[in-house]
């Protein structure tokens, strides 16, 4: 079963709001003529919101291999793949390898990004160098045989696949298939397979870690020949005018420069060979080639130190991290280009994480070591041990080349090599596998560089190999696709079995998170008041100034005054306190999701409408100090639009006013279950219910006003309790119900709003004294023991205090509590004293595989 887990972090520490937001100590503070306004803007920060929009299946048998098999069982999904998952032309492609009956094909598909459904193709070309099944006695399952897939600007399809130390397996297509009619997206597209990039060329014998990368419309491929420890790399550049690749010509080489490492035992040997494991092969958008990687020794199996270079004339030649060139030929003897010094015992896997962004920075994400004390090398440690280990990310900033790096959080385990990319704003996207599960952390860009990683999202589905992403998706469009495979729940030492393959889809959304600073003034001194706000990023200025007012506590605004449930850069709900305040803010929902808010507190007159379709809003607890109008903009035929848990204020709450809709439910589901609601519900149309106690009032039907309670309903007698009474046939006129306190059957409600009404059912209304909290009928200082614990709201206390005494004073509590003067002024002097306490707060800063 698949479980998805939502982490939503805070970017900043805040000192606690207890007792400063507090509407109580608001109101007392605006009570002694308070003038608010912005001192200062503490923080500014982003949080990146992680929503799963879609899980595609390619295939539900996609190969794993035997257990028998080297370096792993999974070839669909790999961290030497580049790419795997690639965005062209308004299409989503991918390539992977079937298990099918006899054979291992590799199959290519694609999607239209306006939907999820993919036309796949068999191409016929399978595994067979990585297959020990196959022909050849010398071959063995192996994991390094993965696909790499590019598609050049004239709409070519490339592949390289099935290749570890094999000579070169190449498929192509004519331009323009990519985005071919569906009636030629078939195997007949793809042309013979080849040894060579241009027909009829140089075969190329050796090859491993294939990669496509494109350069506007052309299409660089690079590759390592000879072996693990003693390799080169090569490139190679596609026309795509003339469909011609150049000749291949080599930019590293192993076997330049010794090598001893820093742990090495005196007397042994140093290292004479080696090979660049690279991260990645980027282009950034000025043309120049990026590429990051580590060294791996002949002498042993382990990695040292992180590498950079780079190429402003296509690959032709290099320079280092200082601007300096280094020649056509990149080797240990390059002179500045380690970045980061790490020895063979701070277990540095290879080939992780690699991108560069808009702006030119390049970002390595890099599994090794823990680098603070406690987590040094010990004896007995595995070379690539993970229980020491965390992600770290590394970049280099454009125009300095100075690099920075910020360690990944550790509350979930280190898994598989992590992948990196970038957001449209900049903002970095990581993803790795821990254990079994999935994992998306972030980092927000920010004017001084990127706010701490964050884990933003974890899928505990049985996964297996290393989650690859779309970039391009990623950066032009702020979706997250994945490319996983499930761990199969078969397996055998010889045989071969499948599992599903997914392509996962996840929108990235940005809040923009604000903590003002508020001085108010008052006879008594200065109290500082804190508070949120939560901008969608389009809107990023909007001010304190645009909403008008005092704000009491956490608010959460986006697009603008408009609150809207989908927001417009994704699909997510609200959770945790809504605050409307100002002049008449709207929470709007434009597409019929739910919205689920667990405490609403609205404190101006403010519309709240919704496009339902058949869905609803959730909200846990409503404080209603002001007027609250509740609309369904469209869908008349709508139910259970709105759902209460729990009402208090002492506000107008009103549904459906002036709109078309005449039959829609408003709900509440233990609404006032305190009998803290003192103020007043309208409706025109639709039936508000309250669904624990069966309370109806079917006003749609025109004709019956009807109360079926199985527990009583309190209002206080200061309150109105409006609604529609039966004139005749065709009218329907507003009464309002004011009533002595009391309590009142069905019966007695029938008199009161007279014949053309009718209740019915064995409920009761109990119409309660201002200032009665515990609900025995009088008005005493137990009351105010009750206001404590349960109201503490000005509003009550001044209810309480000009009703103290009725109907009569029971002398036991007057000698309980002080009298309602007396308490005032305890109240406020309570005020000062908690202000002058108020500090502000920042935050703290804070696989066991070889590769041959």
């Amino acid at each position: 079963m698949r479980r998805y887990v939502r982490c939503k972090i805070k970017a900043a520490t805040r000192p606690s709001l207890h007792c400063l937001v507090k509407t109580f100590m608001a109101s007392i503070l605006q009570a002694c003529t308070v003038l608010f306004f912005c001192q200062s803007i503490s923080q500014a920060t982003a949080q990146l919101i992680v929503t799963p929009v879609h899980d595609m299946v390619l295939d539900s048998n996609a190969l794993v291999m035997p257990t028998s098999g080297s370096f792993g069982r999974i070839l669909n999904g790999t961290t030497f793949q580049q790419e795997a998952l690639i965005t062209h032309g308004g299409y989503q492609y991918t390539a992977w390898y079937h298990n099918g009956s006899s054979d291992e094909d590799i199959f290519v598909s694609r999607r239209d990004l306006s939907g999820t459904t993919w036309e796949t193709i068999d191409t016929g070309s399978g595994l067979e160098n990585g297959d020990a099944t196959a022909s050849s006695d010398s071959r063995r399952w192996d994991g390094h045989n993965s696909i790499s897939l590019g598609i050049s600007g004239d709409g070519r399809i490339h592949l390289s696949f099935d290749q570890h130390v094999d000579e070169l397996r190449y498929l192509t297509t004519d331009p323009g298939f990519a985005t071919s009619a569906s009636n030629i997206w078939n195997q007949a597209g793809f042309k013979p397979e080849r040894d060579a990039l241009n027909v009829n060329g140089a075969q190329i014998p050796k090859v491993t870690y294939p990669r496509f990368t494109n350069v506007g419309d052309d299409l660089v491929f690079t590759y390592r020949d000879r072996v693990s420890q003693d390799g080169d790399h090569y490139i190679a550049t596609y026309n795509s005018q003339t469909g011609i690749w150049n000749a291949p010509h080599q930019f590293t080489d192993g076997r330049l420069g010794s090598y001893t490492d820093e742990t090495d035992p005196v007397g042994q040997e140093p290292s004479l060979a080696r090979n660049a494991y690279l991260n990645g092969f980027d282009i950034d958008t000025q043309g120049m080639m990026h590429i990051t990687w580590t060294w791996r020794e002949q002498a042993t199996n382990a990695n040292h130190d992180i590498n950079y270079a780079y190429s402003d004339d296509a690959g032709v030649t290099w320079k280092n991290n200082a601007g300096v060139g280094l020649g056509s030929i990149i080797s240990l003897n390059s002179p500045g280009i380690k970045i980061v010094d790490l020895n063979y015992q701070q277990a540095l896997i290879n080939q992780q994480g690699q991108v560069v962004d808009q702006e030119g920075r390049v970002h390595a994400l890099m599994r090794h070591r823990r680098q603070e004390p406690g987590f040094e090398w010990q004896p007995g440690d595995a070379t690539y041990d993970t229980v020491d280990a965390a992600y770290h990310h590394y970049y280099r900033d454009p125009v300095s080349g100075i690099w920075n790096v910020n360690r990944l959080p550790v509350d979930e385990p280190v898994g598989s090599r992590p992948k990196i990319g970038v957001d449209p704003n900049g903002n970095l996207l990581g993803i790795y596998r821990s254990g079994r599960n999935l994992i998306v952390a972030g980092a927000e860009k920010t004017i001084n560089g990127f706010t701490d990683w964050q884990i933003l999202y974890k899928d505990e589905t049985d996964y297996e190999g290393d989650p690859l992403l779309d970039p391009v998706r990623l950066t032009e469009e702020g979706i997250l696709s994945v490319f996983l495979q499930e761990r199969a729940t078969t397996s055998s030492e010889t045989i071969p079995t499948g599992s599903p393959l997914h392509v996962l889809e996840f929108n990235i959304s940005e809040h923009v998170e604000t903590t003002y600073y508020l001085q108010a003034s008052h006879p008594g001194g200065t109290s500082i008041l804190s508070a949120e706000l939560w901008f969608d990023a389009p809107t990023g200025g909007t001010s304190l100034a645009d909403l008008n007012g005092y704000f009491p506590g956490n608010i959460f605004v986006v697009d603008g005054l408009n609150a809207r449930t989908p927001s417009t850069s994704g699909t997510s709900v609200f959770a945790g306190t809504l605050v409307l305040q100002g002049t008449s803010p709207q929470l709007i929902n434009h597409t019929g999701t739910n919205i689920s808010i667990s405490r609403m507190v609205v404190n101006s007159d403010t519309l709240f409408g919704q496009r339902v379709d058949g869905q609803q809003a959730t909200i846990g607890e409503l404080e209603l100090n002001a007027e609250l109008l509740i609309r369904q903009q469209l869908d008349p035929g709508g139910d259970a639009a709105f759902v209460f848990d729990e009402i208090s204020g002492n506000g107008m709450l009103k549904f459906g006013l002036n709109t078309q809709d005449i039959d829609n439910h408003w709900g509440f589901d233990a609404a006032d279950t305190d009998g803290d609601f003192t103020g007043s519900i309208l409706l025109d149309k639709g039936i508000l219910q309250f669904i624990s106690s069966d309370l109806e009032l079917p006003l749609a039907t025109l004709q019956i006003l009807n109360v079926d309670a199985n527990s009583q309903i309190s209002l206080v007698s200061d309150a109105t309790f409006k609604a529609f009474q039966e004139l005749n046939a065709n009218n329907l006129g507003v009464v309002t119900l004011s009533v002595a306190p009391g309590t009142y059957t069905a019966a007695d409600l029938n008199t009161l709003f007279g014949t053309t009404s009718r209740f019915t059912g064995s409920g009761t209304l109990t119409v309660l004294i201002p200032g009665d909290f515990d609900g025995d009928g009088d008005v005493d200082g137990a009351d105010f023991l009750e206001w404590q614990r349960n109201d503490g709201t000005p509003a009550g206390l001044a209810a309480w205090q000009s009703n103290y005494g009725a109907p009569q004073l029971l002398a036991a509590s007057a000698a309980t509590v002080p009298e309602p003067s007396a308490i005032l002024l305890i109240v406020f002097g309570t005020s000062l004293l908690v202000n002058r306490g108020y500090k502000n707060f920042t935050r703290e800063t804070h696989l066991h595989e070889t590769h041959l």
